[in-house]
């Protein structure tokens, strides 16, 4: 009898080795074909830039045009017959009308503003000068020294009166530097002869603005998020911006602004 049930244990024992044997090896090979564990690392957008200290530049940006502010009146002895038209670019030989069977001449090289019977007036190219416009509140740059990027002194020839959308147009000459009429120079940097000492700086695209509050997005050397950062903002210059609330070194992420679409301003 024990004989008996000892043969069955071996049976059984004999019966389950494959089994447990496929067992085995299926979960094994279920082990091979599971996906790891992915563990999320949230990096910067963009490029990142480190917060320095440094001495910044106060300035001004303006769109500026050359416009022609010299003007002459050619007069004549009476009726004559204009060979020209306002707003006709003129030389000075050149023939630009007739009295009494006497060529006029041009005088000097411009553009006709006005053609009267006996008289037409010209605006020279021999005064040339800058034209902008600025908000109200930045006209106060232009009631001290501005020098262009080159060290050229601004000459301010005439600030108006008048307020049109917000804006005051403004004329002004620049020394060693001579335009062309119509020619145009945007975002032309202006700088005053201050400058804010030793201020905290990060590139302005790491700057958003949430619902009037400032955020810098914190992140390690490698461009790993670390947190967000509330900051205070000040002066732009150049592409950075003066800021309180970090510490000289950190990094930020350089595409925080462009990612959300709110930029610093």
């Amino acid at each position: 009898m024990k004989n008996k049930i000892f043969l069955a244990i071996i049976g059984v024992i004999i019966y389950l080795i494959p089994i447990v044997t496929v067992i085995l090896v299926s979960n094994e090979e279920i082990k091979k074909y599971q996906t790891p564990k992915m563990e999320f690392v949230d990096y910067a957008y963009g490029e990142i830039f480190q917060v320095e200290q440094k001495d910044v530049r106060e300035n001004i940006v303006v769109n500026a045009t050359a416009i022609l502010d010299d003007t002459i009146a050619i007069p004549t002895n009476g009726n004559t017959i204009w060979i020209v038209d306002e707003g006709e670019e003129i030389k000075k030989s050149q023939t630009i009308g007739y009295c009494n069977g006497v060529s006029i001449k041009g005088q000097k090289n411009g553009i006709v503003k006005k053609i009267e019977s006996n008289y037409i007036v010209l605006k020279t190219f021999e005064n040339i000068m800058w034209e902008t416009q600025v908000s109200e509140e930045k006209v106060r740059y232009f009631n001290e020294s501005l020098y262009d990027r080159s060290g050229n002194k601004l000459e301010i020839c005439s600030i108006s009166n008048k307020v049109n959308d917000g804006k005051v147009t403004i004329r002004f000459k620049i020394e060693n530097v001579i335009g062309k009429c119509g020619q145009k120079r945007n975002k032309m940097r202006l700088y005053t002869g201050n400058a804010f000492k030793n201020v905290l700086t990060v590139n302005k695209k790491c700057v958003v603005n949430k619902n009037g509050n400032y955020y810098v997005r914190i992140v390690d050397s490698h461009g790993v998020f670390q947190y967000e950062q509330q900051v205070d903002v000040g002066f732009e210059s150049d592409g950075i911006i003066c800021v309180t609330g970090l510490e000289e070194g950190e990094f930020c992420d350089g595409g925080f602004s462009e990612y959300i679409g709110s930029k610093s301003e």
